[in-house]
């Protein structure tokens, strides 16, 4: 015979069950809907995370084609390199410069969930975030470097960056073996603003470009 005495049932817990479960589906809802008409909804509503990552690394190989002197090339699917963990580069100054790309679409938690980002050894040159929603692209393009970081340009990994006010969070590597140096880092719709602010993030308006500005962004952070 079944005992009270082994379980309580929590009746705080149980009368908000069905509100909770309600709100998810019509977080999912929401956002499959939120996508119709957009330049990206196809991407967004139909293609999974390797679909938009390889849109990212080559949507900035077209636009480095397209706006810069910059005879830029692409790896592919693979990004493991034996100078890095990189997907595109190009060559500056007999200096070959490696680009990482991270592309997101504005999810339900109402943010950008980036892929992890590898950081021991020298791993690439440039960091680059691809962030998109309805009507933008948001590319953000930051330094790599195996010195500790001294300006806004660079990436930090272990304390909070000066500009978007978030620190990256080392990855619980339980389940690999190999690698031990996995972060992650996440944007909001504020960070994003303060990366524009800052002049670290570009906003791609896809329908009204303005590929002038995005040419001189793009030159600028590649070369510096």
């Amino acid at each position: 015979m079944f005992s009270s005495l082994k379980f309580k049932i929590n009746l705080k817990k149980a009368e908000k069950v069905l509100e909770n479960s309600l709100e998810k589906i019509k977080q999912e809802i929401l956002l499959r809907t939120y996508w119709i008409g957009s330049a990206f909804e196809f991407l967004a509503t139909r293609g999974g995370p390797d679909d938009t990552g390889k849109w990212g690394e080559l949507f900035l190989l077209d636009m480095i084609t397209a706006l810069t002197y910059f005879d830029i090339e692409w790896g592919g699917d693979n990004n493991k390199r034996e100078d890095g963990v990189y997907d595109l580069w190009f060559i500056l100054g007999g200096k070959k410069i490696r680009i990482e790309v991270k592309t997101s679409r504005f999810g339900k938690t109402e943010s950008w969930q980036h892929e992890n980002i590898i950081r021991l050894g020298d791993p690439c040159d440039k960091l680059v975030f691809i962030d998109f929603d309805y009507y933008n692209a948001w590319v953000t393009i930051l330094d790599c470097k195996v010195a500790p970081p001294t300006t806004l340009h660079e990436m930090y990994f272990d304390c909070q960056h000066p500009a978007f006010g978030i620190t990256p969070c080392l990855r619980d590597n339980k389940t690999s073996k190999t690698r031990k140096d996995k972060y992650k880092w996440d944007f909001k719709r504020l960070h994003i603003e303060r990366g524009v602010a800052a002049g670290l993030t570009y906003c791609h308006n896809v329908e009204k470009p303005d590929f002038e500005s995005f040419s001189e962004f793009l030159i600028e952070k590649l070369t510096r």
